[in-house]
């Protein structure tokens, strides 16, 4: 089972896919982009995320990396809560293409701008109007099976309302909508 949570920057994917390991059976992975961005070394990261270049270092080819990293950790029997924010069609068309064939569920995660400009200010770790910049752009590639608001509502909750969605036996459709929503770009 893979599930992917896509939502901007500090909407809240990392929070609410640490509550669905908790609550989910088995031991799934949160598998992040982060997990890999958070490997590069620390000054190497400030350059990508203010914008800076980083010679001989792609985001393009460290976001297929990841992909290809996901497919290879299901295919071996992981189940998977992916986090990330998919802003461009290339992006969606990598996750398409690494994870065609697999069962995913597909979960978009809104929030406030207002929210969100508050989170980003607060946890300082953020690139600031990162979140703003993706608002109008982050669920354009993306069908869902489950949309949820982070605005208000508790990681916690949001988990749980992803689970009750799993265990009603709900059709996974997001994905196979959003292979074709991603043919027009």
């Amino acid at each position: 089972m893979v599930i992917l949570i896509n939502g901007t920057s500090s909407s809240g994917k990392t929070a609410v896919a640490k509550e669905l390991q908790e609550i989910l059976d088995g031991y799934p992975l949160n598998f992040s982009i982060d997990s890999v961005l958070y490997g590069l070394p620390g000054t190497a990261l400030k350059r990508m995320t203010s914008g800076q270049k980083n010679p001989g270092l792609s985001y393009a080819k460290l976001e297929e990396g990841f992909y290809k990293c996901a497919r290879a950790l299901a295919d071996i029997g992981h189940d998977l809560v992916i986090d990330n924010a998919i802003v461009t069609p290339r992006s969606a068309r990598l996750m398409i293409d690494y994870l065609n064939g697999i069962p995913v569920l597909m979960v978009g995660l809104s929030c406030s701008t207002d929210e969100l400009k508050r989170r980003e200010l607060q946890r300082g770790d953020r690139t600031i109007g990162e979140a703003e910049s993706q608002v109008d752009i982050i669920h354009k590639y993306c069908a869902y099976d489950v949309h949820l608001d982070s605005t208000k509502l508790s990681p916690s909750i949001l988990a749980q309302e992803i689970q009750a969605h799993i265990k009603q036996g709900n059709p996974w459709t997001g994905f196979q909508k959003t292979k074709q929503q991603v043919q027009a770009y």
